[in-house]
C-alpha cells in the first residue's frame, strides 16, 4: 500500500497522461493520423506500467476488489508492463528516425531490443501469472511459476530504455537533428521507468523529492513526444501525404488548382443558375510576373504571389470558393446573389487592394514591388457552362490591366467587358 504523499505524486503524475491519453485518441479517431495512434500506444503502455509498478492500482479498492473478482481477467505483472513500454518506443524511434533506411547498426540493436523485450514480456505472461484467481496461464505448461523471470523482464527493460536513447544520440550525432527530440524524450522519461524498476528489483526506497523530479521530467518527456510527433506529422508525412494524393492543391498558395478547383466551383456555379441568380466568377491575374522574376527571383514572385491571395481571401466572404487558376491568375467564385451595387463595389476594393506595392522579405536589402494587376468579372447568366465564364472572365482581366480602375465586367457572352467603375448606372438588377 501506498502511503499518502507517494499516492498524491502518483495520482498527479497519471493525472498528467490522461489529457495527453484523451488527445491522441481523439485525433486518431478523427483523422486517422499515425502520429496520434503511436503517441496512444506508448503513453498507455507507461501509464500502465507506472499504475502497476508503483502500486497505485493496489491502493484503490474498487479497482482490486474488481480485478480479484474477475476470474478471466489477466492482471499483468510489471515485467509485462515495462517490455510493452520498451518495445513500442524502440519500434517508435526506428520508424521515426528512418534509421532501417540509414543506419544499419542502430536498425539491428532497436530491432533486437524490440524482439529481446517482446519475449520477456511473453515468458512473464505466459509463465507468471500474479494472482491464483486470474487465468494462470502458466499451468498450461509448468506447474509452477518460474519466480525469476519477472527480474529478468525489469532487467531487460532497463537495457532496452538506456540502448534505445543511446540509439537516438546516435543518429543525432550523425546529422539527424530531430533526433535530439527522441533523445530528450527518452532521458525525461527514463528516470521515472528506470527508478520502478530498480524498487521492484532491490527493494530501493527513493526519496520523495526525487520522485517530484522524476515526474516531472516524465511529463516534460511526454510533451516533448508530442511536440516532435506534430512536428513530423506537419512537415513529413502531411507533404508526403499531399504529393501521393490525387486531390490538386497549389504548394505555394495551397488553393485548389486545375480539375480540383473546377469540380468545387463549377458546383457553386450551376447551382446559382438553378436558382436564378446571375452566377459571378471572378479573375485576378498579374501581368507583370517576367519583371518581377528577373529582378526578385522565384522567391519574389512567390511572396507577391501569397501577398495577393491574402489581399483576395480579406475581400471575399468564407463561402466564396478561390483557386489558382494557372501561373499567377487566381479565380473566385462568388456564393450567393449579388446585386449590381455589391458589385460594384466588390470589383473596385478588389482592384485597389490588390494593386498596392508589395513589401519583400527575402531580399537582402528592404525592397518593395508593385504588381501590375487585372480583376475581371464574368456577370451573365446567358453562359451555362463554368468552363466559358472563366474564359469570359479572364479576358475581361485583360483588359482591366489597361484601364485605370484596374477592373472590367462582361455581362453578355462574346462581348467586350466594360470598365467596372461605369457600368454602375446601366448594369441591370439580376
Amino acid at each position: 500500500m501506498l502511503d499518502q504523499q507517494h499516492f498524491i505524486l502518483w495520482a498527479l503524475l497519471l493525472g498528467a497522461y490522461i489529457p495527453l491519453l484523451f488527445y491522441a485518441l481523439f485525433e486518431f479517431v478523427r483523422c486517422r493520423a499515425r502520429w496520434a495512434g503511436e503517441v496512444f500506444l506508448y503513453a498507455s503502455a507507461s501509464a500502465a506500467y507506472i499504475l502497476t509498478a508503483s502500486g497505485f492500482a493496489a491502493s484503490l479498492p474498487s479497482l482490486t476488489s474488481w480485478f480479484s473478482n474477475a476470474s478471466y481477467v489477466l492482471w499483468y505483472p510489471s515485467g509485462v508492463a515495462i517490455s510493452l513500454v520498451v518495445a513500442i518506443g524502440a519500434i517508435g524511434v526506428r520508424n521515426w528516425l528512418g534509421i532501417k533506411m540509414r543506419d544499419r547498426v542502430a536498425n539491428i540493436v532497436l530491432l533486437g531490443i524490440v524482439y529481446i523485450s517482446a519475449g520477456g514480456g511473453l515468458l512473464v505472461l505466459a509463465f507468471e501469472p500474479i494472482y491464483q484467481q486470474c487465468l494462470a496461464l502458466g499451468k498450461m505448461h509448468l506447474a509452477t511459476p518460474v519466480a525469476w523471470l519477472t527480474p529478468l523482464a525489469l532487467s531487460l527493460g532497463i537495457l532496452g530504455l538506456v540502448v534505445t536513447s543511446v540509439m537516438s544520440a546516435r543518429a543525432a550525432v550523425l546529422g539527424d537533428a530531430e533526433a535530439w527530440q527522441g533523445f530528450l524524450c527518452g532521458l525525461s522519461c527514463a528516470p521515472v521507468h528506470i527508478a520502478l524498476a530498480l524498487q521492484e528489483l532491490f527493494q530501493i526506497s527513493f526519496a520523495s523529492s526525487f520522485w517530484m523530479i522524476a515526474i516531472v521530467l516524465n511529463v516534460v518527456g511526454m510533451m516533448i513526444l508530442l511536440r516532435a510527433a506534430i512536428h513530423r506529422a506537419h512537415v513529413h508525412t502531411y507533404f508526403t501525404k499531399l504529393l501521393d494524393s490525387r486531390i490538386e492543391l497549389d504548394l505555394i498558395t495551397r488553393l485548389p488548382i486545375g480539375v480540383a478547383m473546377v469540380k468545387a466551383m463549377e458546383h457553386i456555379y450551376v447551382t446559382s443558375l438553378r436558382f436564378k441568380r446571375r452566377p459571378v466568377t471572378v479573375m485576378v491575374k498579374l501581368s507583370n510576373t517576367k519583371e518581377i522574376v528577373q529582378q526578385f527571383g522565384e522567391n519574389g514572385l512567390n511572396e507577391v504571389l501569397l501577398a495577393t491571395v491574402s489581399r483576395i481571401r480579406k475581400i471575399t466572404s468564407p463561402a466564396d470558393l478561390m483557386g489558382r487558376y494557372y501561373g499567377a491568375c487566381f479565380a473566385v467564385q462568388i456564393s450567393g446573389k449579388v446585386s449590381a451595387h455589391q458589385l460594384w463595389d466588390f470589383g473596385l476594393r478588389l482592384a485597389a487592394a490588390t494593386a498596392k506595392p508589395v513589401e519583400l522579405k527575402l531580399v537582402a536589402q528592404k525592397e518593395s514591388v508593385l504588381p501590375i494587376v487585372g480583376v475581371g468579372i464574368c456577370w451573365c447568366n446567358d453562359i451555362h457552362n463554368f468552363t466559358e465564364a472563366l474564359y469570359e472572365a479572364e479576358r475581361a482581366a485583360n483588359v482591366a490591366v489597361d484601364l485605370h480602375s484596374r477592373a472590367a465586367v462582361t455581362l453578355f457572352p462574346n462581348d467586350e467587358p466594360k470598365p467596372l467603375e461605369a457600368m454602375f448606372r446601366t448594369i441591370k438588377p439580376a
